[in-house]
């Protein structure tokens, strides 16, 4: 429902106040979501490559984006996100993205079901937002699939996510493939949990 059937629906002043922060909070969800393909976080002359150790089953459990390629300033930069991985049908992974969203009042916490497919090795597009699907590369994953590095080959956006704690040498393993890949890991910014 928009603030605009939430105010002709006869409801009062509080509920006008809701239906505006309502409206606020999908617009930034809607921009959020569509990730921003304009801003680069790694130098796209550089190398790039995705693991062909991707696996599907493997990635299945919630992991956790512990760091995120973004800028200081960004609101949005340290909030928590995960995704959920779960059945596995073919190319088609069932995926359930929880993320927060803030504007200057108020913080929304939201779980998006999805489904991924995948397109290759290493790589699965997933939509976010009303824009196109946005292809993600698993550039790294240790062996028991508790850490992985997630980019673009864009560099619109880059990830560093753990299913379970974050072991330092694997952290820092991740770190170095995205420095590899081109990323300007000073802007790996750490996440809320």
């Amino acid at each position: 429902m928009n603030s605009a059937s939430f105010q002709s629906a006869g409801h009062g002043a509080a509920s006008r106040k809701v239906g505006r922060r309502l409206a606020v909070v999908l617009a930034i969800v809607a921009g959020l979501a569509g990730c921003d393909t304009t801003a680069s976080f790694r130098d796209t002359s550089a190398r790039i490559s995705a693991t062909t150790r991707f696996d599907p089953v493997e990635m299945q459990g919630r992991w956790v984006v512990r760091e995120r390629a973004a800028e200081a300033q960004d609101p949005q930069a340290t909030a928590p996100e995960s995704f959920e991985f779960g059945a596995v049908d073919g190319s088609q992974i069932a995926v359930i993205w929880s993320h927060r969203v803030c504007d200057a009042a108020n913080c929304v916490d939201l779980r998006t079901p999805l489904t991924a497919k995948v397109t290759g090795p290493g790589r699965f597009v997933m939509p976010r937002g009303e824009g196109p699907p946005v292809g993600h590369w698993v550039l790294w994953t240790d062996a028991d699939y508790r850490v992985a590095a997630i980019g673009t080959p864009s560099g619109s956006f880059g990830w560093i996510m753990t299913k379970g704690e974050a072991r330092a040498d694997l952290m820092q393993a991740a770190r170095e493939i995205m420095d590899w890949s081109g990323y300007d890991i000073a802007h790996l910014q750490a996440v809320q949990k």
